[in-house]
């Protein structure tokens, strides 16, 4: 059984300017020509995405802590804050 393509297999290179032909210049400089080479650096790049989104997600863990944490100590301070306003006419 054959798997399904991950990507639309009807494209048109146009569209996808400047990108295709950077990939084809260096796919002929690097004389990639069977699909055993073409498969070895497509899994390069899977990898790097990979690992890129591995970090995005990571920095975004670590910015919702400090969120939390700002909120939470903000909330714990908001009582003096109040206290430490001036009143209005007195």
């Amino acid at each position: 059984m054959s798997e399904k393509p991950r990507y639309p297999t009807d494209l048109n290179p146009v569209a996808l300017e400047p990108h295709y032909s950077r990939h084809m210049n260096s796919m002929t400089a690097e004389r990639l020509e069977g699909k055993a080479a073409i498969a070895e650096q497509l899994a390069l790049r899977d990898q790097e995405i990979e690992n890129l989104r591995t970090q995005l997600q990571d920095a975004r863990n670590v910015q919702a802590e400090l969120a939390r944490g700002y909120r939470e100590e903000h909330e714990r301070i908001a009582p003096l804050l109040a206290a430490c306003q001036p009143r209005n006419g007195g």
